[in-house]
C-alpha cells in the first residue's frame, strides 16, 4: 500500500508574515523537503545544519545568551 503525499508551498503572504520581526532576534527556517509522512534523514541533516548556521549567526551578532533556545512558557489553565 503506498501513501500519496501532496507537496504544498507557502503562499507569498505566509512568507511575508514570517519575515516580519515580532521580537528580536526572531528566526524562521524555510527548507524544501522530500514529500513523505515523516521528515527524511537527509532533510533532517539539512535542517540541523540550517539551524546551526542561524544560531552561529545570532551568536556572532548578539550576546551568546540571546542565541540560547527558549522554551515556550507553560500553558495557563483556562
Amino acid at each position: 500500500m503506498s501513501t500519496t503525499v501532496t507537496a504544498t508551498f507557502p503562499a507569498a503572504a505566509q512568507v511575508s508574515a514570517l519575515q516580519q520581526v515580532h521580537e528580536y532576534p526572531a528566526i524562521s527556517l524555510l527548507l524544501s523537503t522530500t514529500p513523505a509522512a515523516q521528515l527524511g534523514h537527509a532533510d533532517t541533516l539539512r535542517l540541523d545544519a540550517l539551524a546551526t548556521q542561524a544560531i552561529d549567526r545570532v551568536r556572532a551578532e548578539l550576546q551568546p545568551a540571546a542565541a540560547a533556545p527558549r522554551r515556550a512558557p507553560p500553558a495557563r489553565p483556562a
